[in-house]
């Protein structure tokens, strides 16, 4: 009979050593098991992440990016060695692309780059990180990212993508020092011959024939027979025209109806602009206006008027959101740039290249309200007071993702209609939600982010009060006005935070102190305008007889957009257009504004709190 090496005969026939066998078979067998423990664990941990990676990559194919996200974003975090690991950076960084959240992919796909530099993945990531930087507005560091891949994939689908993200750069984005940069990087590469046309473009607008010709030639000597060749010769005619001896700027406004005085206000910013201003744009300016009435029909309409027949360089207007939409369209159409002072619907100016707004959108500023009081307040919940419009929705939109991907917890979203007064149903359904989330097993043992004063035991729930670290409320100024008092009556203690509605000057005539503390965000407060905001609107009260609003002090601003354009050269549509989408922290009377980050949309807002009845910026 075989006697195994552990049996207890076999350590008996070692007569001198047996006690210390024994120990030391004792330990070999435990540390057996542990190794086959650990293997065990690591083949099923191996197995549970596959099988989260799954799921995950399920949810992002049916679109369920938040949920996507967060699969790959906990296989990250509880398996971080995995084989799926540069899988998941890459997906991770793909759903907060999707959910608009630029600034977390591009840390994913850094993270990626930096510690995987040789990961299969990695020009997938180069390629996506080039559309991050796009959508950021960082045009430049998006074409070098795009460059990369043309110059070192094997994929053709991959670099075809790659180009034709490259054109949108070229045609729309790009200075023309960077597409001189550019085209030493790639001299041989398809998408060369529309940088050579593009720069041609670009120095005709400018005025320098001589470079613009340059171009032209060698063009049509190195690829005479692309899409590119035919438009060169096209431009060679163009560099052949004289300087235009004026240039004339359109206005779309309602100047009778409803909305007659912010339509006034609109165009005698646009004239007094002009008026002021027209020596320095070396070229005669005229301004056409035409009254659209509030109507989007008759907005349209004009439209066609300034540019068909009147041939405009460029059009400022509507005052309308509602308007707008169907003016940038015709605009787009017709290519000849469009700036609208005051519209602030979301995605106005995504209809395209040539449409622009300079009001913030209200989901931007529901977005820069988000980060501040998450990252700078550190405010972790809130609750969401909105009216039930496209502004309140857009904002809430923007607040909620913000603020959910910075780590915040939303309790509540809950609605009131336009032009409601009574807010108690909506006040205490907030009450009850925070409530509730008190008596939850994740908020057991949590600090309060506010200092709590000890309330009566014998209190019905009804009547003690609620700690709440964030209430956002996107309201109207005579919403604002109504809700703060009410939100103190209802004795709900918490920092408000909103939009633009809490600056105005009704809000605070009618909320009085119940506004002081509040906090938000803003594209105009007149109160902490540029000095150059006092002289003007001394000269708009002495030209007009009376004091300039938001509308003209918008419309002068885009005015002034225009003519520095003009000034700079850009006398053709085309020009002024490229002249816009450029635009990066210009100094307005109200603030600054930039244009070349948001697709054509200025995304340059403040964060502002009232203190005894005066505005304060914060940030």
């Amino acid at each position: 009979m075989t006697t195994s090496v552990f049996s207890y005969e076999a350590m008996r026939t070692i007569p001198f050593q047996g006690s210390v066998s024994v120990t030391i078979c004792c330990a070999l067998m435990l540390l057996a098991l542990c190794v086959v423990t650990a293997a065990a664990q690591e083949l099923a941990g191996a197995d549970d992440a596959e099988a989260v990676f799954q799921e995950a990559a399920q949810r992002y194919r049916q679109a369920d990016y938040y949920h996507a996200l967060m699969g790959f974003r906990g296989l990250l975090r509880d398996h971080p060695e995995h084989r799926r690991t540069t899988a998941a950076l890459l997906m991770q960084a793909k759903c907060y692309y999707w959910l608009q959240n630029y600034e977390q992919a591009v840390e994913s796909l850094e993270t990626l780059l930096s510690a995987y530099p040789r990961t299969s993945y990695r020009l997938n990531a180069v390629y996506l990180l080039g559309n991050c930087h796009y959508r950021q507005g960082r045009y430049w560091r998006s074409a070098e990212q795009l460059s990369r891949v043309i110059a070192g994939s094997d994929d053709p689908r991959l670099v075809e993508l790659a180009r034709g993200g490259l054109r949108v750069l070229i045609s729309d984005h790009l200075s023309l020092r960077q597409l001189r940069n550019l085209y030493q990087d790639l001299p041989d590469d398809p998408a060369s011959p529309w940088i050579l046309v593009e720069m041609a473009r670009r120095e005709i607008s400018q005025g320098n024939r001589e470079e613009a010709l340059a171009w032209i030639e060698e063009t049509l000597r190195r690829f005479p027979d692309t899409g590119a060749a035919r438009q060169a010769r096209t431009l060679e005619s163009m560099a052949a025209e004289e300087r235009p001896d004026h240039v004339t700027i359109g206005v779309i406004c309602p100047l009778t109806g409803a909305y007659a005085e912010y339509g006034k206000d609109l165009m005698h910013g646009v004239e007094l602009a002009v008026e002021q201003r027209r020596s320095s744009a070396g070229i005669d300016i005229d301004v056409q206006a035409r009254d659209s009435r509030g109507s989007a029909v008759r907005a349209v309409r004009a439209a066609k008027e300034l540019i068909d027949d009147l041939g405009v360089t460029a059009l400022v207007g509507p005052l309308l959101s509602a308007n707008a939409a169907g003016v940038g369209a015709v605009c787009d159409c017709r290519q000849v740039p469009m700036i609208t002072p005051t519209a602030a619907e979301e995605n106005i100016a995504q209809i395209g290249r040539f449409v622009f707004q300079r009001s913030v959108g209200s989901r931007t500023l529901g977005e820069r309200m988000a980060s501040y009081g998450v990252g700078e307040l550190d405010l972790q919940t809130f609750a969401l007071l909105a009216p039930r419009d496209g502004h309140g929705q857009a904002a809430v939109e923007g607040f909620r993702q913000v603020a959910e991907d910075a780590g915040a917890r939303i309790l509540s979203v809950t609605w009131y209609q336009t032009g409601d007064t009574d807010f108690t149903a909506q006040l205490q359904q907030i009450r009850r939600e925070k409530q509730a989330y008190d008596d939850s097993p994740e908020a057991l043992g949590a600090l309060p982010a506010i200092d709590q004063q000890a309330e009566q035991d014998d209190l019905p729930p009804s009547e003690q009060r609620v700690y709440l670290d964030g209430l956002f409320v996107p309201a109207s100024p005579q919403e604002a006005g109504m809700i703060a008092p009410q939100i103190a009556f209802h004795r709900l203690e918490t920092l408000v935070c909103g939009t633009s509605g809490w600056g105005g000057p009704e809000a605070r005539r009618i909320g009085g102190q119940y506004l002081n503390g509040i906090h938000f965000a803003t594209d105009f407060a007149e109160e902490l305008s540029d000095p150059g905001y006092q002289r003007f609107a001394a000269d708009f009260d002495d030209r007009y007889g009376r004091h300039p609003g938001k509308a003209a002090v918008f419309s002068y601003e885009c005015a002034l957009l225009l003519l520095e354009g003009i000034a700079s050269g850009a006398h053709t549509p085309e020009a002024l257009q490229h002249f816009l989408s450029g635009t990066e922290d210009f100094q307005g009377l109200a603030g600054t504004i930039t244009l070349s980050r948001g697709m054509g949309a200025n995304d340059e807002a403040m964060i502002l709190t009232i203190q005894d009845g005066r505005l304060l910026r914060l940030e």
